[in-house]
């Protein structure tokens, strides 16, 4: 796992924080003012952001087992491409001077 928040706690986590910030702007308060709410509402967003990063993966690992069984059950339909080269692929070139 890594050390920086993903794309989802953090996204979530900012969320969770500009909560209290609308919260305090809404109320006419000073923005910053209350910061255990701040606090509360970047953990709570942080936390289901993992939750919701974690499902995610959950479901792409899922998806990825099913394709590669069915890959491994029906090998047939999945052949192996020659390799191109670029020889092979590119039309010759004359420099026009």
């Amino acid at each position: 796992m890594s050390k920086l928040p993903t794309f989802e706690e953090a996204g979530f986590a900012s969320v969770g924080f500009g909560f209290g910030v609308i919260r305090n702007f809404a109320g006419k308060r000073p923005i910053f003012a209350s910061i255990h709410i701040h606090l509360i509402g970047t953990a709570l967003g942080f936390m289901f952001g993992r939750y919701v990063h974690n499902a995610t993966e959950r479901r792409y690992r899922e998806k990825r087992i099913y394709i590669e069984d069915y890959m491994r059950l029906h090998p047939e339909d999945f052949v192996e491409a020659p390799p191109k080269y670029y020889k092979d692929v590119l039309q010759k070139w004359y420099p026009v001077r």
